[in-house]
């Protein structure tokens, strides 16, 4: 694993930067491999006292098999229950913010 400068950290933020380290990836790539913007996981370590969105972690979960309570739970949204229960059919392409719908 790659040495890393010491940061502020969160359950998260050290999960995101142990999973790139160990599939061999960057940040910017897993989050375009989400299908979220490029920067959006790097500001999460730029600045981890940000809280990730509901989507961030949706999509996290379906490209790395880490389960959406796990996620959630590092994120600080442990206890947060989604308004439909999400199952192995979940396409995270049909996402759409508010202002988008």
């Amino acid at each position: 694993m790659k040495k890393r400068k010491s940061t502020g950290t969160t359950p998260l933020t050290r999960w995101l930067l142990d999973y790139v380290d160990v599939h061999n990836t960057n940040l910017s790539k897993l989050a375009l491999q989400a299908g979220l913007s490029a920067g959006s996981l790097r500001s999460l370590i730029t600045y981890p006292e940000r809280v990730p969105t509901l989507e961030t972690c949706l999509r996290l979960s379906m490209v790395t098999g880490k389960s959406v309570d796990e996620l959630f739970q590092m994120a600080g949204l442990d206890g947060y229950e989604p308004c439909s229960p999400l199952d192995g059919d979940w396409d995270p392409g049909s996402l759409r913010s508010p202002a988008s719908a």
